[in-house]
């Protein structure tokens, strides 16, 4: 491998890492298709990175086979220069999430552990493996909890306010978040935008990434719990909470019902309206 080979190989790499924000960002089609656009983010990233890792290997293994030859002295020893300067570098950026992650392990423990302690003191039920804990406020929360169990925990606010296919469909959300280990995923955006502040869309990455886990969500409500409750249950939150937001969201599943949802457009058109 050649010294051109190896700054080609580096090159190539931090680019896709730097561009690997943009499928979270760009264009309307990553709010229709939002698992798409998460993988295909996750994809370039890993893809940067692990053509990082083989440029930085394949540059040692190279310098070290040429060590001997007299005649090449200078072009192996400017790449074992730049190999250890990548490995000093991955070992800084290793210790580096490292620490970050820490404190976001711990809270997350701490979480967990509230959760336990509010599951404990309310009425709770077992839903697919899931704890459902019904607290008492006037609050229209609905949040999930990651752990063993998971929890979803639902304010009484929302018992009285939506009917009983509207709030099947708002647990249905709050279980997919579970399911599919969304609280993972936020982690690695936090880590992100923590350790790679230089990215150019390192800032909007969280926020992206926390929107199209919600769409995500919205999808396997729907497909569980119904579009036309799905749609009507975003709708009457986001009035609650005056989160405009929701409403577009369920305008979203109006206007396109995801696949192997129940309902028509039509339908859901006609009750949105």
């Amino acid at each position: 491998m050649s010294l051109s080979t190896v700054a080609w190989l580096g090159f190539a790499a931090l680019f896709l890492i730097a561009v690997s924000y943009l499928p979270l960002t760009l264009g309307s089609w990553r709010l229709r298709y939002p698992r798409a656009a998460l993988l295909a983010s996750h994809a370039v990233f890993f893809g940067g990175f692990g053509l990082l890792l083989s440029s930085l290997v394949g540059a040692i293994l190279t310098a070290v086979s040429a060590a001997g030859q007299a005649r090449l002295w200078f072009e192996p020893t400017v790449i074992m220069g730049l190999s250890w300067l990548g490995l000093a570098l991955a070992g800084g950026l290793l210790s580096l999430v490292a620490a970050k992650l820490k404190p976001l392990t711990e809270a997350d423990r701490r979480m967990q552990q509230e959760a336990s302690l509010l599951a404990a003191s309310c009425q709770s039920s077992r839903l697919r493996g899931a704890e459902l804990v019904t607290i008492e406020s006037d609050l229209p929360l609905a949040l999930s909890f990651p752990g063993q169990p998971g929890r979803v925990v639902i304010a009484s606010r929302l018992q009285g306010e939506l009917s009983e296919p509207q709030l099947r469909a708002v647990i249905e959300h709050e279980l997919a978040h579970l399911d599919q280990r969304h609280g993972r995923i936020r982690q690695l955006a936090q880590l992100k935008r923590i350790c790679l502040p230089i990215l150019p869309g390192s800032r909007r990455l969280e926020s992206s990434t926390q929107l199209l886990l919600e769409l995500i969500a919205d999808d396997a409500a729907a497909r569980r719990a119904g579009a036309v409750h799905t749609a009507n249950a975003l709708a009457k939150v986001g009035r609650l909470r005056c989160d405009d937001s929701m409403a577009l969201r369920a305008q979203r599943i109006a206007s396109r019902p995801p696949r192997g949802s129940l309902g028509k457009s039509w339908r859901l058109r006609s009750s949105l309206g």
